[in-house]
């Protein structure tokens, strides 16, 4: 596990606490996703949209999984406060995943007067630590929520209902509707992105030029879509475009669209830095 940045709870409008956020740092342990972590729940059905993708299924085997992986804590640590007064805190911590990690002392405390969570997390495993008594209230049960199944996590990105850049854990009963419901237009939306990127062929054209040739030169790391702006200057008949990051030194990263990438395949364009031909037609 890496540490977060920092740890916040998340509130309805009404006050009631229904998730930990852990702020990710630039780490390869928070960029490599949580897949080992749903794993652990059964949250492993991405046709779902909704929160329910990232929720804990209630059958007996996660259940008892949950309860083996899971472990709850406490310790009394002694800070010292801005005029030099020694105080005692009473902290409470919740640690998932792997079995390795349990019975392990903590390696996330933070002795500040003014932290109210603290944490760390990585594919397989989280730990979760508060110091206020709200924090620790709410963690211990979040503890009892996952024992229940009443349980859901996931990363956070821009446009998200949980906004972006962390760990969410949360009590699945307790979020509010509106961020269910933001979820469930999230994953919509992306459903319909992917059903445009895939109507383009162009991936599939990739993927066929990159069999055909030698070496890296139409490989790539990334070929992600987004729709196209009213303002694109660009032209396309296609509604999305795709950020390339390309393998091969011979072609560039950046967004192209659909033609501009098939250009790029007959060895022309913006991708290997040449002037698109007066007639190539649009696909």
């Amino acid at each position: 596990m890496r540490q977060a940045q920092g740890g916040v709870l998340l509130k309805s409008s009404d006050g009631v606490a229904y998730a930990v956020h852990l702020k990710a740092d630039f780490v390869a342990e928070h960029e490599q996703g949580i897949g080992g972590l749903h794993h652990w729940i059964g949250a492993v059905d991405e046709s779902i949209d909704g929160i329910g993708r990232y929720s804990m299924k209630k059958d007996d085997r996660t259940l008892s999984r949950a309860e083996k992986l899971t472990s709850l804590f406490t310790k009394t640590i002694r800070i010292t406060l801005p005029d030099g007064k020694p105080l005692s805190r009473k902290l409470v911590g919740l640690r998932f995943g792997s079995e390795d990690e349990a019975g392990k002392p903590s390696s996330w405390l933070i002795r500040s007067p003014d932290v109210e969570l603290s944490g760390a997390w990585d594919n397989r495993s989280f730990e979760i630590i508060g110091y206020t008594p709200e924090a620790t209230q709410f963690i211990m049960e979040l503890h009892s929520a996952i024992l229940s199944g009443d349980f859901s996590l996931h990363i956070g990105r821009t446009g998200n209902p949980f906004d972006n850049g962390g760990l969410n854990i949360s009590i699945a009963s307790r979020i509010p509707e509106e961020q269910l419901l933001a979820v469930k237009e999230a994953h919509e939306g992306r459903r319909r992105l992917e059903d445009a990127a895939k109507a383009t062929g162009i991936e599939d054209r990739v993927r066929a030029r990159s069999q055909e040739v030698r070496g890296n030169e139409f490989n790539y790391f990334a070929l992600s879509p987004r729709w196209r702006g009213t303002d694109e200057t660009s032209v396309s008949e296609h509604p999305v475009k795709f950020w390339l990051n390309p393998i091969g030194r011979q072609a560039k990263s950046g967004w192209y669209t659909v033609e501009e990438l098939d250009a790029w395949l007959e060895g022309h364009g913006p991708v290997v830095g040449s002037a698109m031909p007066q007639a190539f037609t649009l696909r």
